[in-house]
């Protein structure tokens, strides 16, 4: 483990030793998302795979540049001649070539290169032991010539596939971002409403602790009036132990919550002790089928990403295989040339195109083999089908999804409604039965019995309001809604 990775494992250790005893860290939901957009690292690495497909659009931009070439060489070479008589002369020339040359190919697959070339020559005749220079001087060649592929690489169709390919690569990493920015949104505000449920549950085990406690006292000073019986105490006492193992795991529960929405926002040190100090909204209309198969059209971002992958297959298939068709290409040169003694002259020579050299041919080759153009080709359609597949699958998820996600707001709802009926009845019995025990007509049980209603409701109360808003958040999420209303912030 890393010297970086063991001080933030020590700290975490730490913080769940030391439980609720450190100070609370209360945060609004608001708060939440933005550091969870600016510290998170899979976003992070989403916006970083944009830029590398813009990278790679640049490079693709200038796929085709113009190529600046230089080159020098010496060449010597010493040939026999048969003379009269069975004897050998030699022919040695020497030469010293200077050239450049600009070349470019573009996206139609036409190649053109001009070239221009200079030459110093020496030849010489040797026979037996004596030579005799015979002569030397110097050369200028200008060259322009053109390859045009027929066949194989032939229009921008081929040349200019990388270029598409990279475009909706790009695409296709924006849309990826979009979809991991909103699932970091929806992934935070859910955390954020379990750690309010969280936080509600701590207070409401918390509260009824702190009655139990009251009662226990009361009681005990009850038996030293001699108004309540010893054993009566122990029901009490039974009670604040119960009470005090529920907030223990109430608070253990607060921390574990804390601490996942710590790292969905990048901020793990101190995340034990955050408290959620915005409620979830209550006043929510849950979406029709209609309009979520509106927004599912027009806006969701799972099944946009979806769609760019499509498109991405497609652009690759269109020139699968295109390396194994055979090639046929049409290729010419015209070349000028002159030689002087002198350099100028012979460029001179050069420049009045007297000497002329002109070809045009054909070049043609294949492969004896077609089996893998067509299991290139095959494969690219099997992955436009898969992605088509995939795209139909992504829209039948995310609408089931999201009308389940209506249906459970709806149900939610309704339990928020009742919840709160039935929290108002429990709390009317619990009073009660409270007089009743102070009257001497109860029994301290019924009273406990009345107490654990109020406290079961209330609970329910907030899981239904953390459930009705974690629905609209996942509706959000599924049709779009919620990335395009944070984009706005």
């Amino acid at each position: 483990m890393s010297n970086r990775i063991l001080p933030r494992v020590f700290s975490l250790l730490l913080l769940a030793g030391t439980g609720t005893a450190q100070a609370e860290t209360p945060i609004d939901a608001n708060t939440a998302v933005r550091q969870a957009l600016a510290n998170n690292w899979n976003l992070k690495s989403a916006s970083l795979d944009i830029e590398r497909a813009r990278q790679d659009v640049l490079a693709e931009e200038d796929r085709y540049p113009y190529i600046f070439g230089a080159d020098a060489g010496v060449t010597r070479s010493e040939s026999p001649r048969l003379t009269t008589g069975d004897n050998v002369s030699s022919s040695i020339s020497r030469s010293y070539t200077v050239g450049s040359s600009l070349r470019r190919t573009f996206a139609t697959g036409t190649t053109g290169e001009v070239r221009l070339q200079g030459d110093r020559f020496e030849n010489e005749t040797q026979q037996g032991f004596s030579g005799s220079a015979v002569g030397s001087g110097y050369g200028v060649t200008g060259r322009l010539s053109v390859t045009q592929p027929l066949m194989r690489g032939a229009g921008t169709r081929v040349g200019e596939a990388e270029l598409r390919a990279a475009r909706v690569s790009r695409a296709l990493a924006e849309r990826t971002k979009q979809r991991v920015t909103s699932a970091l949104i929806r992934d935070v505000l859910l955390g954020y409403w379990e750690l309010w449920y969280a936080n509600e549950s701590e207070s409401i085990e918390a509260a009824a602790l702190k009655l139990a406690q009251a009662q226990e006292k009361e009681a005990k000073e009850r038996v030293r009036q001699g108004a309540l019986a010893p054993a009566d105490v122990l029901t009490f006492t039974t009670r604040v132990a119960q009470l005090e193992e529920s907030v223990v795991s109430a608070g253990i529960g607060k921390e574990q919550r804390g601490l996942s929405l710590g790292q969905l926002m990048g901020t793990m040190t101190d995340a034990s002790n955050l408290v959620a100090s915005s409620a979830p909204p209550t006043s929510l209309t849950p979406a029709s089928r209609t309009e979520i198969e509106a927004s599912l059209r027009s806006g969701s971002v799972e099944l946009a990403e979806a769609e760019a992958q499509v498109r991405l297959a497609k652009t690759r298939a269109e020139v699968a295989g295109e390396a194994s068709r055979a090639r046929l290409d049409l290729d010419g040169f015209v070349q000028t040339e002159g030689v002087s003694t002198g350099i100028p002259k012979a460029g001179a020579r050069a420049a009045q195109m007297g000497w002329l050299t002109a070809h045009v041919g054909l070049t043609f080759e294949t492969p004896l083999t077609s089996s893998r153009g067509n299991a290139q080709r095959n494969s690219a359609v099997l992955a436009v089908k898969i992605a088509e597949h995939n795209v139909r699958a992504t829209r039948d998820r995310i609408a089931s999804q999201a009308i389940l996600a209506v249906s459970e707001q709806r149900a939610a709802e309704r339990r928020h409604q009742l919840a709160e009926r039935t929290l108002e009845v429990a709390k009317k019995a619990h009073a009660a039965e409270k007089e009743r025990f102070e009257l001497g007509q109860g029994l301290p049980i019924t009273v406990q019995q009345a107490e654990d209603e109020v406290r079961r409701a209330q609970l329910r109360v907030a899981r239904a309001r953390v459930d009705m808003a974690q629905a609209e958040i996942s509706v959000q999420h599924l049709s779009g809604r919620l990335y395009r209303t944070w984009l706005r912030r």
